[in-house]
C-alpha cells in the first residue's frame, strides 16, 4: 500500500483508516491511448456508508478540504447515471466472468453469505502491436 501512496493507521478498536493518495479522475490508457475514468470516487461518495464511514465526507479536494455541495450533487449524479447503465449478471453454478480491470468499470452488488471467489487472475498489461505509436500522456490536473 505504501508503494501505491497509500496511508493507513489502525484505531484502537480495531479500525483500520486509510487515505488514498490524490489520483486525477480520469487516466490516459497506456494500450488504446483514450481518456478514461478510472478509479473509485464513485463507490467511496455512494457506498461506504458505516459507523465509520459518511460517504458524503469520504472524497476531499487535493488540499484537504471538503467538497461543495455541487460537487457533491455532481458525484451523486454520476453514480446514479452509472447504475442506471449497468449490466448486471445472473450468476448460477459453475460460471466464470472475466473482466479487463483497465477496460470496464466494474462492481458488485450486495451479497448474502456464503461467497467464495475461487481464483483472482491478474498479470503484465498487454503489449503495444508492433508499429503502434505510444500515446501521448497527459498531466493530471
Amino acid at each position: 500500500m505504501a508503494a501505491a501512496g497509500t496511508t493507513w493507521r489502525w484505531h484502537g478498536n480495531g479500525d483500520l483508516y486509510t487515505e488514498t493518495k490524490q489520483m486525477p479522475a480520469l487516466v490516459v490508457d497506456g494500450r488504446s491511448g483514450k481518456e478514461m475514468f478510472y478509479n473509485a470516487v464513485i463507490a467511496a461518495i455512494t457506498g461506504w456508508e458505516d459507523v465509520r464511514n459518511d460517504p458524503l465526507k469520504a472524497i476531499r479536494y487535493g488540499d484537504g478540504e471538503e467538497l461543495d455541495g455541487e460537487a457533491v450533487a455532481a458525484l451523486i449524479e454520476t453514480g446514479e447515471w452509472m447504475a442506471a447503465h449497468r449490466v448486471a449478471f445472473a450468476w448460477q453454478s459453475g460460471d466464470v466472468l472475466i473482466i479487463d480491470n483497465q477496460a470496464a468499470m466494474h462492481s458488485r452488488e450486495t451479497f448474502t453469505p456464503p461467497r467464495r471467489i475461487l481464483a483472482s487472475l491478474w498479470g503484465e498489461a498487454l503489449r503495444r502491436p508492433e508499429g503502434r505509436a505510444e500515446p501521448e500522456r497527459q498531466s493530471s490536473r
